[in-house]
């Protein structure tokens, strides 16, 4: 450590109390071993902090016994070793700033005790020093405390940043109106889904699309049309309750839901309850007739996912089954080109 360094001045200027000086600085250096080891523990702040602080007390102690040893010729020369000791607490160990100055009052307060038994210093040299001191520990507490401002304010900032780009990213996945997946959110997730499936993973998609969307927004308007997307949004998704699922707008009036490692009777058996969901929300339709309630038709694909078969594979699997579920009617569920389920 640099403060053992001056154990040469100390041979050289001290022989006679050298035995004293190489214990307090040696004892100051196995403080400063142990707390280093504590430290690296990662402990609580206060307590890191305040060992960091005693070991720089500690060092300012060792110097003042040193200053204090019989037949010291260097003893005024000395004080100076103690304006080192806030220095190296406040700007080298980046104590934040009440411990700075607790660790500053504590040296100003033994510069001031050493100061005082030094018979050689006459008063104006006694208040020479005392000033050079309290100013050495007022600028090192300002340089402390524009250095933790400055860290605060840029961890604030980074802090801000990470937000806003979380906020950011969200939005970019995100469809705004429903609080949806949007489709970039779905293509992400399916990239994940092929990446971790592993040759062995299951995957059931199931596309949805409101029956009759156009006829709807014409007639009630784009407003009400917008709460009805909404309002289909929220019956999907709570009717998929099941963790690792989850649902999307994939177009204006179209949603998917992606269903991992289900098999086809399971997602042909959760889009009938999310078909009649819908149906039973009683939400008012002019299609077929004036008063018929909002419908949904329902496309199922499901596989095994591997190299050779993609998550986007199943989408386009599932597009297919709702073109048919179309054809046969609507407000049913098409598994994959099978025949259609109809509930009427």
């Amino acid at each position: 450590m640099a403060f053992d360094l001056f154990l040469i001045i100390d041979y050289l200027a001290l022989p006679d109390a050298f035995g004293l000086a190489l214990s307090a600085r040696l004892s100051v250096t196995i403080l400063g071993l142990l707390v280093l080891a504590f430290i690296s523990r990662n402990p609580p702040p206060a307590l890191r902090e305040g060992a960091i602080s005693a070991v720089a007390l500690a060092a300012a102690v060792a110097i003042v016994i040193i200053i204090m040893a019989r037949s010291n010729p260097l003893a005024k020369d000395y004080l100076y070793g103690l304006l080192l000791v806030p220095l190296l607490g406040v700007i080298v160990q980046r104590l934040r700033f009440r411990y700075a100055v607790a660790v500053s009052l504590g040296c100003v307060v033994l510069h001031g005790f050493a100061m005082w038994n030094i018979e050689a210093l006459t008063l104006p040299s006694q208040l020479m020093a005392g000033l050079q001191m309290i100013a050495a520990s007022i600028f090192t507490l300002v340089a402390g405390y524009t250095i933790e401002r400055e860290m605060r304010i840029d961890y604030l900032q980074a802090l801000r940043q990470g937000l806003r780009t979380e906020e950011l990213e969200d939005l970019s996945t995100h469809d705004a109106m429903t609080g949806l997946g949007n489709r970039r959110g779905l293509e992400q997730t399916l990239s994940w889904i092929s990446a971790d499936a592993a040759g062995n993973g299951r995957l059931a998609v199931i596309i949805a699309d409101i029956d009759k969307f156009k006829e709807y927004n014409d007639h009630f308007g784009h407003p009400a049309g917008d709460v009805c997307i909404k309002q289909v949004a929220d019956i999907l998704a709570s009717e998929v309750r099941i963790a690792g699922d989850a649902v999307f707008r994939y177009g204006g009036e179209e949603f998917i839901v992606l269903l991992p490692g289900m098999e086809a009777h399971g997602a042909a058996a959760i889009a009938e309850r999310l078909r009649y969901a819908i149906e039973a929300a009683g939400i008012v339709h002019v299609e077929p007739v004036m008063g018929a309630p909002l419908t949904a038709s329902f496309g199922v694909a499901t596989a095994r996912l591997d190299e050779s078969f993609r998550a986007q594979d199943l989408v386009e699997r599932a597009d297919a089954a709702l073109y048919r579920a179309k054809d046969n009617g609507r407000n049913c569920v098409v598994v994959d080109g099978l025949n259609a389920v109809k509930q009427v």
